[in-house]
């Protein structure tokens, strides 16, 4: 690699104003800092210095293996799991993206997953807010709650996002395995949390492998992520029609907005053409999504059946 060639690409890239999305605090912790906080805990670590976590974490994140990669999210949870690390983790995430020239964020974390370790759910929040706002870049904390646990805690969780609304808490999450643990499962939950003014962030991915062009539907944007497979040669797909969008969230009013992923899974060079729906506008150049890579589209409700797409990456 050109190393001063990078490093004007980097720079260009840090200089360029950005929003963040869905960054986990416990997924994204300096590694010189986790090394500290594990040694200030009496923890073991995998490693004992900041090139061998590294490697540590890299080996986790490529083995092909979801146990082994969630190891990693076990080790941050445990170093974290105190007050004051809460506080610093946070602080040190909002500093590193606003180094990385962001203007806006939003942090995601399950915080009842320290109560184990004796910080209840009111605690943690009040210290990662804390450490948020210390730092200068505007954010927001999304409450998660892990899709596998029981309607009881799940319902904490909530509980304990609504108590922290409009104190630096933005939304509700549920994180965690999609297969066997529906949202649906919540959806009295959800909608009183949405009625609350709470955004929810119901995650859902869908796999699209059509070996020829295909609408997309509703419940597939609405879910968040979609990953195409153009099976074979170039696609034009097209979006689902305002009309579907507002039957597939009925509580979405005019001025809100969503996003979704559509991610190019093609084994060669296959492109995927976007097309809009009856009443979707999109308010930016003709979408094109190259193998291997994605996009990032806003949707803003309008009025009925009306909808402004943006491409935000």
């Amino acid at each position: 690699m050109d190393t001063p060639h990078f490093q004007v690409l980097l720079d260009t890239a840090r200089s360029l104003p950005k929003v963040l999305l869905h960054e986990h605090l416990d997924g994204g912790l300096r590694e010189a800092t986790l090394l500290e906080l594990l040694q200030a805990r009496g923890l073991p670590a995998p490693a004992t210095d900041v090139p061998g976590l590294v490697r540590w974490f890299d080996e986790r994140a490529h083995a092909g293996s979801l146990v082994e990669y969630l190891k990693g999210f076990a080790l941050t949870v445990a170093a974290m799991a105190t007050p004051q690390a809460l506080e610093r983790v946070a602080f040190e995430a909002a500093e590193d993206a606003r180094f990385d020239g962001c203007v806006l964020a939003e942090f995601r974390i399950a915080p009842l997953l320290f109560e184990p370790f004796g910080v209840p759910g009111d605690e943690a929040v009040s210290a990662l807010l804390a450490g948020l706002a210390r730092s200068p870049l505007p954010s927001g904390l999304i409450v998660c709650a892990m899709r596998q646990e029981s309607d009881a805690q799940i319902a904490r969780a909530a509980e304990l996002a609504l108590r922290w609304q409009g104190r630096g808490v933005i939304a509700f999450d549920l994180a965690g395995p999609e297969a066997g643990w529906p949202a649906t499962r919540h959806a009295a939950l959800l909608a009183r949390l949405l009625a609350a003014g709470l955004v929810v962030r119901r995650l859902t991915t869908t796999d699209v492998a059509t070996a020829g062009d295909a609408t997309l539907t509703a419940a597939a944007v609405l879910g968040g992520r979609i990953t195409r497979d153009p099976a074979g040669s170039n696609r034009s797909d097209t979006l689902p029609t305002g009309t579907l969008l507002d039957a597939g969230d009925a509580a979405l009013a005019t001025g809100d907005s969503f996003t979704c992923v559509l991610d190019n899974t093609a084994d060669a060079a296959e492109t995927i053409t976007l097309g809009m729906g009856a009443g979707l506008t999109n308010r930016g150049s003709a979408i094109t999504i190259a193998q291997n890579t994605s996009a990032v589209l806003q949707f803003v409700k309008t009025g009925t059946a009306t909808y402004n797409v943006y491409r935000l990456a």
